[in-house]
């Protein structure tokens, strides 16, 4: 049963990035080192369906920095008269807003968790999924790529507005918002349509293993999708390096209220959910972006263990740093992805994972659903070979005892691993 703590970490939980960092910064929350050296990822069992009215109060609470920054776009968009010509007066604010919005989370945020000149690095490391770092190779890649995402995210944004001006398109245009039942529908249902819709593109990219048809699938992750398959060690940059085909589809998602006239702000909120939601989700650390040390029990017991500033009635206020919600293992249910590749196409909040049969909570559930998983060596692997391999061979892997790096077995494993899954 929910608590009224429960009820505000939740609430305050929408205070991200600042209350995650002054988690980290305090140490609050974060799992112990682990002797082995290995990594945390064994440390959080995924949850394959929002199953609680808190998973859903969390996820929604954890969009709300989105929300202020849709409402930034809409309180600063250009005149509609000035939107019916194509002028870089209007058009150069909305590439340099989100090309600022891109930098300022996943630069931010990878150089707290992965710059040498951290203050934060060390201490966040005992929450790292694969304990090694990526290299400097994949980092440049991911920067590069996510810069082009970001461009072709403004294309979109660009298109609707100037067909919008120039009655191509019907938009509501309500004089208060907050008072439109069809905004706020729009809104709270946000995070429901537009992970069904990562789903079926995403999973469309992937091996549809037919035999009858030709498979489409392979042909795209091997053309397009593989692309954003490199960073198999995933940072924040990771989240929107894409192939510029997938992130144009992608960003498809911010039109589907666009199709049905809904008002623009619907339009920013989704964009911005897209990109915010997807380079936080990267990131690689079941701490600070999201606390998911196995399910909500170890997150009640951080709160019992804060320190009590008075007490009165039974009622304890705690000094306490609170968290992004818990996206119920969206951020480590995806890092397998990346990991095993032929699992987690979604997220639990929208369960098609769990509805097709596609859900794996752990390396140890992969394996006993879909056949042997990648070897150790190989599930953590971080060097720079293992990160660009090409993730479908043509040719057969080499035999074991003819491989003469522990890198070279790695990307081994892992191709043995997806093949068995074909």
């Amino acid at each position: 049963m929910a608590t009224k703590a429960s009820i505000v970490r939740d609430v305050l939980g929408a205070g991200w990035p600042v209350s995650n960092t002054a988690a980290l910064a305090l140490g609050y929350g974060l799992p112990e080192p682990r002797a082995d050296g290995s990594g945390s990822d064994e440390l959080y069992v995924g949850k394959p369906v929002a199953n609680t009215w808190r998973d859903h109060l969390a996820a929604q609470l954890g969009s709300v920095p989105r929300l202020l920054m849709a409402l930034f776009c809409w309180y600063l968009m250009p005149d509609i008269a000035a939107l019916k010509t194509l002028s870089v007066s209007w058009i150069l604010p909305i590439v340099a807003r989100d090309l600022a919005v891109t930098i300022a989370v996943a630069g931010l945020w990878d150089f707290l968790l992965y710059s040498q000149w951290s203050p934060l690095r060390a201490k966040a490391h005992p929450a790292k999924f694969n304990p090694k770092y990526p290299s400097f190779v994949q980092i440049k890649h991911d920067i590069a790529w996510s810069l082009c995402s970001t461009l072709l995210s403004s294309a979109w944004e660009i298109a609707v507005l100037h067909a919008w001006a120039r009655g191509y398109i019907a938009l509501s245009l309500p004089a208060t918002w907050w008072l439109d039942w069809a905004t706020w529908a729009w809104l709270l249902t946000t995070i429901y349509w537009r992970l069904a819709h990562f789903y079926w593109m995403h999973r469309a990219m992937h091996k549809w293993n037919t035999k009858r048809i030709p498979d489409v699938g392979a042909w795209l992750y091997r053309h397009v999708h593989s692309l954003h398959h490199k960073s198999k060690n995933p940072t924040s940059w990771s989240g929107i390096s894409m192939h510029p085909v997938e992130s144009a589809l992608y960003y498809t998602a911010a039109l589907i209220p666009v199709c049905f006239g809904a008002c623009p702000l619907t339009f920013w909120f989704c964009k911005m959910d897209l990109t915010v939601g997807a380079l936080i989700g990267h990131d690689g650390f079941g701490f600070p972006a999201t606390v998911r040390l196995v399910g909500w029990k170890a997150v009640d017991n951080f709160w019992r263990n804060q320190p009590c500033i008075c007490q009165r009635g039974g009622h304890a206020l705690r000094l306490v740093v609170l968290f992004f919600p818990p996206r119920l293992q969206g951020s480590h249910n995806h890092w397998l992805h990346h990991a095993l590749v032929q699992c987690n196409f979604g997220e639990p909040i929208a369960p098609l994972d769990w509805l097709f049969g596609t859900f794996a909570a752990s390396e140890a559930d992969f394996a006993r659903k879909f056949g042997p998983a990648p070897s150790p060596e190989a599930f953590h692997a971080g060097d720079e070979a293992a990160a660009f391999e090409d993730p479908l061979p043509t040719k057969p892997s080499p035999a074991a005892g003819s491989v003469p790096s522990s890198a070279a077995s790695s990307g081994k494993a892992r191709s043995t691993g997806r093949r068995k899954q074909a």
